[in-house]
């Protein structure tokens, strides 16, 4: 079974309420300054999880906050590829330049 676009603009629509619903308290800093990762992130993240889990659940999942490790992604047979607050400095600063990024990659 494959994802249709209404579906991934469902999930996307509702990982950005969750983002505008959550405070982008940062969590906690990744390789290099000011890359934060916020409340907002992780409550995005798990969101966008959560959905795609519950209607595919065989398919594999490569997110920025959550680093699996999936040998040879590109050889996965239904892969996703999440940043589930794209822009996290802007959502920081109240800077309105931000986005969910999802992709499907069969």
């Amino acid at each position: 079974m494959q994802p249709d676009i209404p579906f991934i603009k469902e999930v996307a629509i509702g990982a950005g309420k969750v983002i505008l619903k959550t405070r982008p308290t940062i969590r906690g800093e990744k390789e290099g300054g000011g890359n934060w990762v916020t409340e907002a992130d992780l409550a995005s993240e798990q969101y966008i999880l959560s959905q795609i889990h519950r209607k595919f659940p065989s398919h594999m999942i490569l997110s920025e906050e959550t680093h699996a490790t999936i040998q040879n992604p590109e050889l996965q047979e239904d892969l996703w590829v999440v940043d589930p607050l794209d822009g996290t400095t802007n959502a920081r600063f109240g800077i309105p330049f931000f986005a969910v990024s999802i992709a499907y990659c069969q």
